[in-house]
């Protein structure tokens, strides 16, 4: 995948090397969170005021000073309050690019202090184990496909080494003009011998 920001902004941190392993939940980016750090301090300081108001408000109806209406206000408002504060946390969250799974690090598209959109792309991380080995299979085979059997190949790049996987996806449509079917195997890749994009 190609790994894009969540929140526009500058790039005040990369915190990690072209071509290593990374693991799910990673920080790989930080994208500069100094505003929304403010913000959420604000929010918490509104969140802080209206629970004080809910509770001065609850007294007072208890002494038949307060009405209803203005008790339901106070509740409405102690709520709207929480939820900013809860959506600032998420965007501020989201100033950290995590690794949605654990991969190798690919090329890095971006430099620190570059400025960031939600288009813009990061890094690309890629899976080494399993890998899916995808192949074309005729349609006069269509009835001996099926999910779970042992499939054995060779790649280009490596003469004279197998490798084994188990398929685990058939796709139903025949693919034209070859007509085709598309199928993928899981493949165990411990060493990382297999590489994405090699010719099967």
């Amino acid at each position: 995948i190609e790994l894009r920001p969540d929140i526009e902004g500058r790039i005040s941190a990369i915190l990690i090397r072209e071509g290593s392993l990374v693991t799910q939940g990673a920080a790989l980016f930080k994208v500069d969170d100094a505003e929304l750090t403010a913000l959420v301090a604000r929010a918490e300081a509104d969140r802080d005021l209206a629970r004080q108001s809910l509770a001065r408000t609850k007294d007072l109806l208890e002494q038949k000073a307060s009405s209803q209406s203005e008790l339901e206000r106070a509740e409405a408002t102690a709520r709207s309050s929480e939820a900013q504060l809860s959506l600032l946390k998420v965007r501020l969250d989201r100033t950290t690019v995590r690794a949605p799974f654990t991969g190798v690090a690919g090329q890095r598209m971006v430099s620190l202090g570059d400025y960031v959109t939600t288009d813009t792309r990061l890094l690309a991380l890629q899976t080494v184990s399993p890998q899916r080995a995808s192949f074309q299979v005729p349609e006069r085979y269509a009835e001996q496909l099926k999910p779970g059997q042992q499939v054995t190949f060779r790649v280009a790049a490596l003469p004279g080494k197998e490798f084994a996987g188990r398929v685990d996806f058939i796709d139903p449509v025949v693919q034209l003009p070859g007509r085709t079917i598309l199928a993928k195997a899981e493949v165990p890749n411990p060493k990382r011998e297999l590489q994405a994009g090699m010719f099967i």
